[in-house]
């Protein structure tokens, strides 16, 4: 009589795994870590609260919105080719394929688009907002 015992479970410090645990690879273990910092740094980038993990994003972050302030005002600035870049976006210039495979086609398809028909830009007619008074308030 021979007997043959399987695993259905494993029990580690208090904790019930299932047998599926013991098949992790390496890659599978990178692609969970992976995971996490990506939630880690998710979590910080929404509370504001810089960790080593969103540091790069806080960085890039702040220089958009300097970028943004620059192409609002007049104000320009030197560093990391600020003036350059401002004026490229203010006169509508490629910037040079930048993120990802389609950065050229969808570039030369705005600038078919360009050459076909100059668009028009149009401010929309801002509207009063007016409150009514729906017969209740806030805390009735």
């Amino acid at each position: 009589v021979s007997t043959q015992s399987t695993w259905e479970d494993i029990y580690d410090h208090g904790s019930v795994y299932g047998i599926e645990i013991l098949d992790l690879t390496e890659e599978v273990m990178k692609e969970k870590f992976k995971a996490g910092v990506s939630n880690l740094t998710a979590v910080s980038l929404a509370l504001g609260y810089t960790t080593q993990a969103s540091f790069p994003h806080v960085v890039v972050n702040a220089f958009k919105n300097a970028l943004a302030v620059s192409i609002g005002t007049d104000y320009s600035f030197d560093a990391f080719n600020g003036q350059a870049l401002r004026e490229a976006i203010l006169s509508g210039k490629s910037l040079g394929g930048g993120g990802g495979g389609a950065g050229g086609a969808a570039s030369s398809a705005a600038a078919s688009t360009k050459e076909e028909a100059p668009a028009k830009v149009e401010k929309p007619k801002e509207e009063e907002e007016e409150e009514e008074d729906m017969g209740f308030g806030l805390f009735d």
